[in-house]
């Protein structure tokens, strides 16, 4: 397997090819960027000079007066692969592409992409690229980008598909005072890629945090499964465009089209304890506060302020992100009048001004909080102003003897905030911010760690039995090979009641008197449907005729709805089915992404896609992970019981973990709608179902 070599990061000298001279030039920027601290030799190659910021410059890498050990190559697209070649001939191990117009562009740019990344692959030449910025490794001042910039060292590093993003995270990084270790831009990713360069930041041991600011991957599952486990021993934080979609194929299910649904990547990030930014400047506050801070045990989250308002202000934005902010038990509020000596009036967010805005009094307050079982975390704010005398070493000596984290927010201006020695705060460990949403999203890092670290994922009992399995198999082996095929509503129970699933298969009725003897053995009321390979959406056309009482009125819904369905269908036919009792209607389902089932749960019905109030996972769903799906709806109060008795979610929750297993077991399956699922207090029961099969 491809892996990204530490000498990409290390080069022993570079040759700039496509450099100049002329401001505001891609070349001229690579050789002012790469000049300013490398202490290796550096080499410009462009055939149209001969010297360049008074240095000799080279018509092609051939003529260097010394083999290079990485060649970045900033030339038209059509040239690139010319200058590769020769790379390849002077033994160049490491090609940084900086060109674009490549597979991002069109046709012929993927082509020569394609060709590229043969070509380094055969020749073994590391290639990262094109259309990347480049990278940057502070340790050795090595700054391969071409916009020329002095990057303070520190202990994060940064993964980044876009470089305009990556660059914004840099200069929020400044902002923060929070250096950098590594930077690499990925590009369009033709041989090393984002899971790639995870997996080197995981063992680098200059590297404490990652950052991976990414539009698309190859393999999204997989990538997250592996930030999962790297999250294990050093923080990820994950930065995203293109929010607004997540899929942009049309689906044949309501499930596929949810799919596309915003909610999927947010979902995905909790199921695998992830951290999310919602913006560069939050990103950047998130990995300064997991690298300069202390690591919480728990998330148990206490304010203290001298001043109410933007204490509460943090604290909405807390709640809003799932920070845990308990009250104080009494035995704690007595706790600490006793040791001010005076009625502290402790709440959280805890107010304390109306006691003296002292050190003494702040230090009393944040030493009883730390130390005490009930809190894991403390949020400190201060009013920066000649006027008042700012704890600073009180904060310090209480996050020292209590041995747990705290944040620090000043309330000022940007300017005064800058202009304030805050080093020793963040020498001891307590991150400093001005603004309470950073300040809260400092937090939120630091306690969302906590949670993701103390999560430990169980698997499940399989439900799906071999026999099952096989029944199923011999069920699909029917179907014509390499189509896709959408099962009608009949043929999807066939296959689902073969895996266990608690449903009543349809029975087809060709004449009038077949469907009022099919409902006489069901059982009245029943249902009349029409099936189809055409017809999709059945209620729209009259394809569904429900609560029929009678034989007669089975015979004349079913002469109605057989001639209307033909005009529509030919090869349309009638089916039977008994009539559930009333209900609450849920919606389950499963669709593939990048090949890995992805489960879906919600409110069901007609309007399942308009109130979009679903919930996803990634398949295999391990233990508690359907129940979390369940309650992390809108609609969960009327499954747990909203002035009725609560409902069955142990059903819905097996239904979910069955059809997860049948997902896995079978690549054939590419979407499943169950929907609407009635859920009853003791039950459920699957009125309507679609599958699609790619066999």
């Amino acid at each position: 397997m491809q892996t990204v070599p530490d000498s990409l990061f290390r080069p022993d000298s570079v040759a700039i090819i496509g450099a100049g001279e002329k401001p505001g030039q891609i070349g001229s920027g690579l050789v002012l960027s790469i000049t300013d601290g490398f202490a290796g030799p550096v080499y410009c190659v462009n055939p149209q000079y001969e010297r360049l910021f008074g240095k000799p410059c080279y018509a092609s890498v051939l003529d260097l007066p010394q083999s290079v050990s990485h060649a970045v190559i900033a030339v038209n697209r059509n040239r690139v692969m010319d200058c590769i070649r020769q790379c390849a001939q002077t033994a160049v191990r490491h090609v940084i592409v900086i060109s674009a117009g490549f597979k991002e562009t069109d046709a012929v740019g993927a082509a020569l992409e394609e060709e590229m990344a043969a070509f380094c692959r055969e020749h073994e030449i590391v290639l990262l690229g094109p259309n990347t910025l480049g990278l940057i490794n502070t340790a050795c001042s090595f700054n391969c980008t071409f916009l020329p910039d002095r990057i303070a060292q520190g202990s994060v590093s940064v993964i980044s598909q876009s470089g305009g993003v990556g660059m914004a995270i840099l200069a929020s990084l400044r902002d923060q005072h929070c250096g950098v270790a590594k930077w690499a831009g990925i590009g369009n990713q033709a041989v090393l890629d984002a899971e790639m360069f995870l997996r080197y930041f995981a063992q680098d041991p200059q590297t404490a945090a990652i950052a991976v600011c990414f539009e698309g991957l190859r393999d999204l599952p997989g990538f997250l499964r592996l930030a999962a486990e790297v999250n294990r021993t050093k923080p990820v934080v994950l930065l995203r465009d293109g929010k607004s979609t997540t899929g942009k194929k049309a689906a044949a299910s309501h499930t596929g089209a949810l799919v596309q649904s915003s909610r999927v990547m947010h979902d995905l990030v909790e199921q695998y304890g992830l951290l999310e930014a919602d913006g560069c400047r939050s990103c950047a506050v998130m990995l300064k506060a997991l690298t300069c801070g202390r690591r919480p045990d728990g998330a148990r989250t206490i304010v203290l302020s001298n001043t109410a308002g933007p204490a509460i202000l943090a604290t909405d934005r807390m709640e809003s992100l799932g920070v845990l902010l308990p009250q104080p038990t009494q035995a704690l509020r007595d706790a600490l009048d006793a040791k001010a000596g005076k009625q502290m009036q402790l709440k959280n967010p805890a107010d304390i001004s109306s006691n003296g805005l002292t050190p003494k009094t702040y230090e009393t307050a944040a030493k009883t909080l730390l130390s005490s079982p009930e809190y894991d975390l403390l949020l400190g704010f201060f009013s920066l102003n000649p006027h008042l005398s700012l704890p600073d070493a009180e904060l310090i000596e209480a996050v020292r003897a209590a041995e747990k984290p705290a944040v620090a927010c000043f309330l000022s201006s940007f300017e005064a905030f800058a202009a304030y020695d805050r080093s020793r705060l963040e020498q001891a460990g307590i991150p400093c911010f001005c603004d309470p949403q950073d300040a809260a999203d400092a937090v939120a890092a630091l306690s969302g760690y906590a949670k993701a670290s103390a999560c430990q994922s169980q698997h499940v009992q399989p439900m799906l039995t071999a026999a099952q399995c096989c029944a199923v198999e011999e069920f699909l082996r029917d179907f014509p090979k390499n189509e896709q095929l959408v099962l009608p509503e009949r043929l999807s129970k066939q296959l689902l009641a073969l895996a266990g699933f608690p449903v009543s298969v349809p029975v087809v009725a060709h004449t009038a008197m077949q469907a009022a003897d099919a409902a006489e053995a069901f059982g009245y009321p029943v249902a009349l449907k029409v099936e189809s390979y055409v017809i999709q959406h059945k209620t729209d056309v009259g394809g569904v005729r429900l609560g029929l009482q009678d034989r007669a009125a089975v015979k004349e819904a079913f002469l109605q709805m057989d001639s209307a369905m033909k005009r529509l269908d030919p090869s349309a036919c009638v089916t039977v089915q008994p009539m559930a009792q009333s209900g609450f209607e849920v919606m389950l389902g499963a669709a593939r992404l990048h090949d890995t089932p992805l489960m879906a749960a919600g409110m069901g019905g007609i309007y399942a896609e308009a109130f979009q109030d679903m919930a996803f996972r990634l398949a295999p769903l391990q233990e508690g992970q359907a129940e979390r799906m369940l309650q992390s709806l809108r609609c969960a109060p009327v499954l747990n019981g909203f002035r009725t008795p609560p409902l069955d979610r142990a059903g819905v929750c097996q239904l979910l973990q069955r059809l997860s297993e049948l997902m896995q077991a079978f690549a054939q399956i590419r979407e499943v709608d169950l929907n609407p699922c009635r859920v009853y207090e003791n039950g459920c029961a699957i009125l309507d179902a679609r599958i699609v099969l790619q066999l």
